[in-house]
């Protein structure tokens, strides 16, 4: 989402960081609206903001369940993509209270270590933050590498792959700082919502042409 988006898209993202924290959580327009007070005061804008949202590929529309007789239509169901975690992510860290990513966790110390150094190979990486025989170095070495792809695939705003290399080793770039916590290191779990299809409006002229016919 690189344009600026209409704040109900903010407000929608600021109650899905305080209120999912993983893409397997199932919500509702129903659960956005008690989860946002501007929103619960216009709950059309909370659709809105969900469909946007899918538009987008930061939620994933879920099939219907069964409906018994004739009882009222459930809510639709929706989850966070890998995407859009990383976008609530990226917001939630602006949130007062909002809690913070475990410090001790490989994915939290090389998002750091990226943030500091700007430009990271996975082997620099490895070299840093694993011990003498805490663990096996390339097997450390391979689950950093892996890190770093992912980050570059779901978060190319902040991290991209440099065209410059050491021998063989990607190197990472941080272009603009993704804030402290790192986004998902597993990508591709949720089938990404297509963009819906945009049929070509004919020119004036054949249109005029197609009436008279």
């Amino acid at each position: 989402m690189q344009r600026t988006q209409p704040w109900f898209i903010g407000a929608a993202l600021r109650a899905l960081a305080l209120n999912v924290t993983n893409t397997r959580r199932i919500f509702t327009r129903s659960d956005l609206v008690a989860w946002d007070q501007a929103l619960a005061e216009r709950p059309g804008l909370a659709k809105m903001a969900l469909d946007r949202m899918a538009y987008h590929q930061l939620v994933e529309l879920l099939p219907d369940r069964p409906v018994e007789q004739d009882l009222t239509r459930i809510d639709q169901r929706w989850r966070l993509t890998d995407k859009g975690l990383a976008t609530c992510r990226s917001v939630a860290q602006a949130l007062p209270g909002a809690p913070p990513p475990d410090p001790a966790a490989l994915s939290t110390r090389l998002w750091q270590l990226l943030r500091s150094r700007r430009t990271l190979t996975a082997e620099e990486a490895a070299s840093t933050l694993i011990d003498a025989g805490e663990r096996d170095f390339a097997q450390a070495q391979h689950q950093l590498g892996d890190y770093l792809s992912i980050w570059a695939k779901l978060v190319p705003k902040h991290v991209q792959v440099s065209a410059r290399r050491i021998g063989n080793a990607k190197r990472y770039v941080m272009v603009t700082d993704g804030g402290l916590y790192p986004p998902p290191t597993k990508v591709g779990r949720i089938r990404p919502v297509p963009a819906p299809a945009v049929r070509p409006v004919p020119p004036l002229a054949k249109r005029a042409k197609a009436t008279d016919e």
